[in-house]
């Protein structure tokens, strides 16, 4: 037998033993995807309510000091609040931290509807608009969008990154651009156009176990289904950890702040019941470097 002849029947035998290999190995059937909300059941669901709350020694935040350049005029130094700072109540309630429950059966989980919020990018840096109110951060439903409006008179624009992750850049004041947000998961923005301390946060939830606390640090969820989850509360960081100046004023173009903090528990859902829970965050969960 010629030497090619042998190649080719060893192929042969190779792809036949793993063929028959391939049909003795177990196959588990394809597993049915059960549909968002399919079997949501009201009867079977309970309440979160809580607190979050800050304790020990409040950090103290100056405002930003911006210094900038303007055609034929001097330097320029103006002055904004944090856009990380705490917000603190006299009860020490921390307004503004987002809550998430991790875990949820998707299947079991209440409708939501999309909704439409405004990013707008001004002079003091960027806030988005949630029903008439301006936030540091918001969440919404998957499936949502958000509309970037430039408040600045001139050529403004936006930096997206995370579960989306684009730039819009605007010629003039008042400009808009819209994106449908699809993908689940955290949303950061930050100025394209010179605002270098500007920053907000949007989360994009496939479920509406999210929430975020008012001014005294309260939160409720509603309809939640039956069951172990994790709490999840979340807070931006205001340590400044890097920054880029601009090589030919010197002037800062850039900054980037520390990671968020997060702090979790353990939760227990009874059907019918209001489950209550308390969570606190101090200085040292928001560490300078990172």
């Amino acid at each position: 037998m010629k030497p090619k002849t042998v190649l080719v029947l060893i192929l042969v035998l190779s792809i036949g033993c793993d063929s028959a290999l391939e049909d003795r190995l177990p196959i588990a059937p394809a597993q049915p995807e059960r549909a968002s909300h399919a079997d949501f059941d009201p009867d079977r669901c309970g309440a979160l309510e809580g607190r979050i709350a800050w304790t020990g020694e409040r950090p103290k935040i100056d405002p930003l000091l911006v210094s900038r350049f303007t055609t034929g005029k001097p330097l320029v130094v103006d002055q904004y609040p944090h856009p990380n700072a705490p917000n603190i109540s006299g009860s020490n309630g921390l307004g503004s931290a987002l809550v998430s429950l991790k875990g949820i059966d998707l299947a079991r989980s209440k409708p939501m509807a999309p909704k439409s919020v405004r990013v707008e990018l001004d002079e003091a840096g960027i806030m988005i608009v949630d029903a008439d109110q301006r936030k540091r951060a918001v969440w919404l439903p998957i499936g949502s969008d958000v509309t970037l409006v430039n408040r600045i008179q001139g050529i403004g624009g936006i930096r997206v990154r995370g579960a989306a992750f684009f730039g819009q850049m605007f010629p003039e004041f008042g400009g808009t651009s819209t994106r449908a947000l699809n993908q689940p998961g955290w949303v950061h923005f930050t100025s394209a156009s010179g605002q270098y301390w500007a920053s907000a946060d949007l989360y994009v939830s496939e479920h509406g176990y999210v929430a975020l606390t008012d001014e005294t640090g309260q939160f409720r969820m509603e309809q939640v289904p039956d069951g172990e989850y994790d709490l999840i509360a979340w807070h931006p960081n205001w340590h400044v950890i890097a920054h880029e100046l601009d090589p030919e004023t010197g002037v800062r173009a850039r900054q980037s702040y520390g990671a968020p903090a997060e702090i979790r528990t353990r939760v227990r859902i009874t059907a019918g019941d209001v489950t209550s829970v308390k969570l606190a965050f101090s200085a040292s969960d928001f560490p300078p470097t990172r």
